[in-house]
């Protein structure tokens, strides 16, 4: 894959912002494979799973951020930001009919993302997360009540982490924008189809 494009900032001087520039790689290359299955166990269960493997790595890559860093500008031999090597999904849901009109239900799901780098420089590190999805309800007629849980175990991993600059210093140093995760959320909800 040739002229991957990659984004980066740099400061504008004297207004303590940054700008967005976009550079494009010389050669990446990405090898991986993906693979789903899915089961009905009986008529009440149901289960599902997908992996997917990527390795992604910079063949030609020049930076001259890698330049400042470490005194040498190639990344050739880095792995590409911000992808993980590892996905993994598990679903499972259950249905049972309780009369003529009305109906059990459960559902889960698994997700999982191995560690990826942060930036082309594979110096920081976003570490893996692995999040849990329940809901249960009933379905009655034309009505649906949920009750459910989104990340179960409260996983706490940054969503996401941006090599940036921190404004709030006059002389822009380099620092990191990370997005915080969504904690565990728990709700209700009631649905009509008409």
């Amino acid at each position: 894959w040739t002229e991957q494009q990659l984004t980066t900032s740099f400061p504008i001087s004297g207004f303590r912002r940054a700008r967005p520039l976009i550079n494009n790689a010389g050669k990446t290359e990405v090898m991986g494979f993906e693979a789903e299955m899915q089961l009905k166990a009986n008529d009440y269960w149901n289960f599902s799973a997908s992996y997917g493997y990527a390795d992604g790595e910079f063949k030609i890559f020049e930076d001259e951020t890698q330049e400042k860093l470490t005194g040498e500008a190639s990344v050739a031999g880095n792995k590409t930001p911000r992808a993980p090597r590892h996905t993994f999904n598990f679903n499972s849901s259950f249905d049972y009919p309780i009369n003529d009109e009305m109906e059990f239900f459960l559902r889960g799901d698994l997700n999982y993302r191995s560690s990826r780098f942060v930036q082309v420089h594979n110096l920081a590190i976003i570490g893996a997360t692995t999040k849990v999805n329940v809901q249960t309800g009933l379905d009655w007629q034309d009505l649906r009540f949920t009750f459910f849980v989104r990340n179960l175990f409260n996983n706490d991993t940054p969503a996401d982490v941006t090599r940036f600059f921190d404004a709030s210093d006059f002389r822009m140093e380099r620092a990191f924008l990370i997005t915080l995760p969504r904690t565990r959320e728990w709700g209700a909800r009631v649905e009509y189809n008409f």
